[in-house]
């Protein structure tokens, strides 16, 4: 599954919704300079939940811990994995 092109879809849906463009990342560039703070990080966490169908446990939706795209992406490839179990 490509989780790095659906977490960049949903940064640039989120960025189109405030009017803006998402600036380029790479995959271990923070989200923040992609405008992502802590609240807009749950509405991201949000998007992709329902995109992949997984539920990210509360006690894993740290900032600090997936605040990058690859980061992000091993914390879903893993939600996956668990909920296909």
């Amino acid at each position: 599954m490509q989780y790095e092109a659906i977490v960049r879809q949903a940064l640039a849906d989120m960025a189109a919704a405030e009017g803006r463009t998402s600036p380029p990342l790479g995959p271990d560039d923070d989200l923040s300079q992609a405008g992502v703070n802590s609240l807009t990080f749950v509405d991201l966490i949000v998007r992709l939940e329902d995109a992949l169908g997984v539920c990210v446990p509360d006690d894993q939706l740290l900032f600090s811990e997936a605040g990058t795209i690859r980061k992000l992406c091993g914390v879903l490839a893993a939600r996956k994995r668990a909920d296909s179990i």
